[in-house]
């Protein structure tokens, strides 16, 4: 990537720390800092908690809902998510501190401040006033914009964007990130050239025309063109399993702000299953604390060599590796002493480095094919069949015996979610799916069937309760879906990968690579036709047929549709941005974003010779979103 563009990205840093450094310095006196558990790590990646202190912070606790912070004299400090729950436990705390304090005294010296991420919500103020605390506590909003992760990967780390805009229909959060873009434009300039693609993605341009000033002229950007696409408009790239090794390191482990937490006896896989379901170890495991696995490139070159490649491809590499290691430290014993003394000094710190951190990547290839190596043809074969809309009846058979014999919590779930977005469930097989679920985990997890349905994960209960007449219809098996509609327009579906290949001899010049072959993410799809476009009928040739598209150009004034740009390029109203004169474009996904999708970017990017950056408002996986629902 290029060294400034770079540099700027990682500027943002800089930028959050400014800003978190005005907020704690603008509360006088000495004060105690309590942080909410979720927001530690994603903090980390903005300051250290030297860098905490020196800005008049004495101690720094780990916000507790059962047990509350000791009051001293110091004033107190809480940072914590734009969550009601979360703020309503801090409000009891202040109360249990405060009880029969409150006087005009303590009113005039306000000893409490609330610092909320990513934004205040206007219930917050609401929830002062009942609680007889306004004027007491003070709220501030912060937010550290975006968190450069890792090279090309950047994230706002705002897990709640999907359940509270995509679910609920609550989309205050994308308020906070109208603001983080309206700040990247001020770092990196306004690309000439923007398409969105969602209700969501549109509004969040919407609100950064309205913050930024009209007549502000506005800085040659490092990017030729930004696309924003909302999560609903491609859910298979999150619901499908990745065959890449970062994917699959958060199929098996808890990730947070580019960390894997790696414990010996337990991971999300064996965690999520139901306990008769499980597996005991064959010898008792030890307990030992959890070791981090830090996904950076710049960290852990051993990650940066196979974080994009086929996982059987990349745990063999890391074997060789460790063998090579192995015979390196065979060799002291043959050297002088001399030599010796010199290898001591100079090489042995970094072989020492090298060693831990082959055994981490050693340690979770070792759990991921314990987890996964058993089903995983077999979990591929039935995704084909269900991108494809065929086998309808054996598909829904493997997914029922999968559920009875290992049941995983989200994952079941999730397959039947591609099976209702890729062959569409009708109401009797959605009924018999609930009953089974219900049946296996409990029926307190009804409710979940229902907020699914509200983000079109699954079909809405209602609607199916009321008109059986399209369970009743015998479906023609030529019959397609709108998601195969689309994806053989965008020609998502890539052709069926041969099943005597070898996993790690997927076709590695397709993006498709990163689901064994099987289905293109549509961001690495739109970025391949926009950078291949020679001009922009040849763009709308390709991407015409979808709707919903909307494109920005510096000479047009607010959204239009691709058809609305082609008539004006014949009035020769403006002039034709394609082929981009700067090959380098910034894609950000409204509602999460998985390895797969950034892995499927980066090839792009090495194939059109491109510089690509991916960020969204989170990085997860299928389980994740899920169970962001529950």
């Amino acid at each position: 990537m290029d060294y400034t563009l770079d540099k700027k990205l990682q500027g943002f840093k800089q930028i959050a720390q400014e800003k978190l450094q005005a907020t704690l310095c603008s509360i006088p006196s000495q004060k105690d800092l309590i942080i909410e558990p979720a927001l530690i790590k994603p903090l980390e990646r903005v300051c250290v908690a030297s860098w905490i202190k020196s800005k008049g912070v004495k101690k720094i606790y780990k916000l507790d809902a059962k047990q509350s912070v000791p009051k001293t004299e110091n004033s107190q400090v809480f940072l914590i998510g734009a969550n009601a729950k979360t703020f309503r436990i801090v409000l009891e705390q202040i109360h249990g501190h405060e009880s029969g304090k409150i006087t005009s005294t303590t009113l005039g010296l306000r000893n409490y401040h609330i610092i909320i991420v990513p934004f205040v919500p206007q219930s917050f103020h609401t929830m002062l006033e009942e609680e007889g605390l306004y004027g007491l506590v003070t709220l501030h909003r912060f937010s550290w914009d975006f968190i450069y992760l890792d090279e090309g990967v950047m994230s706002l780390e705002i897990p709640q964007v999907f359940p509270d805009v995509f679910i609920c229909k609550d989309t205050s959060s994308l308020t906070a990130i109208a603001h983080s873009f309206r700040l990247f434009d001020l770092v990196i300039g306004k690309p000439d050239l923007i398409l969105s693609y969602g209700e969501n993605s549109e509004k969040i341009l919407n609100m950064v025309e309205r913050l930024e000033k009209s007549n502000a002229e506005s800085k040659p950007s490092d990017f030729s063109a930004m696309i924003i696409i909302d999560r609903d408009k491609d859910y298979p790239s999150c619901l499908l399993t990745p065959a890449i090794y970062s994917g699959l390191l958060l199929e098996v482990f808890k990730y947070k702000s580019g960390e894997l937490d790696i414990q010996e006896d337990s991971n999300r896989i064996a965690n999520g299953k139901i306990q008769v379901l499980r597996v005991p170890p064959a010898t008792p495991v030890k307990s030992v604390p959890p070791t981090v696995l830090r996904m950076n490139s710049s960290y852990d070159e051993i990650y940066a060599e196979n974080r994009y490649k086929h996982f059987a491809e990349a745990s063999n590499l890391v074997r060789s590796q460790a063998k090579a290691l192995g015979v390196e430290v065979q060799n002291i014993n043959k050297m002088k002493l001399n030599e010796m003394q010199d290898y001591v000094s100079k090489k042995l710190p970094k072989i020492t480095e090298m060693k831990n951190k082959i055994t981490k990547h050693l340690n979770v290839c070792e759990q991921v094919i314990n987890e996964l190596a058993g089903n995983f043809q077999k979990q591929q074969s039935l995704e084909d069949d269900i991108l494809n809309n065929t086998n309808r009846k054996r598909v829904l058979t493997q997914i029922d015996e999968i559920l009875t014999i290992d049941g995983h919590k989200f994952n079941v779930i999730r397959m039947m979610c591609l099976v209702h977005i890729a062959m569409s469930l009708s109401s009797d097989e959605l009924s018999v799916f609930m009953r089974n679920y219900c049946n296996a985990f409990g029926h307190k997890y009804l409710y979940i069937f229902h907020r699914l349905a509200k983000a079109n994960l699954l079909p809405d209960l209602d609607a199916i309760n009321k008109s059986k007449l399209r369970a009743n219809l015998q479906i023609p098996m030529f019959q397609q879906t709108e998601f195969q509609i689309n994806a053989n327009r965008l020609k998502l579906l890539a052709a069926t990968p041969d099943k005597s290949t070898p996993n790690n001899e997927a076709p590695k010049a397709c993006a498709s690579y990163v689901f064994n072959g099987l289905y293109i993410p549509l961001a690495a799809q739109i970025i391949s036709f926009l950078l291949r476009a020679q001009n922009f009928d040849d763009f709308c040739l390709k991407m015409g047929a979808l709707e919903g598209v909307q494109m920005r150009l510096k000479d047009l004034a607010g959204p239009k549709e691709l058809k609305q740009i082609q008539q004006a390029l014949k009035r020769k109203e403006i002039t034709d941005k394609l082929p981009l004169r700067h090959r380098t474009i910034f894609v950000f996904v409204v509602g999460g974003i998985s390895y797969a999708e950034i892995s499927a970017c980066n090839l792009v990017s090495k194939i059109t010779g491109s510089k690509i950056v991916v960020a969204s408002n989170c990085i997860w996986s299928g389980s994740d979103l899920i169970a962001s629902a529950f």
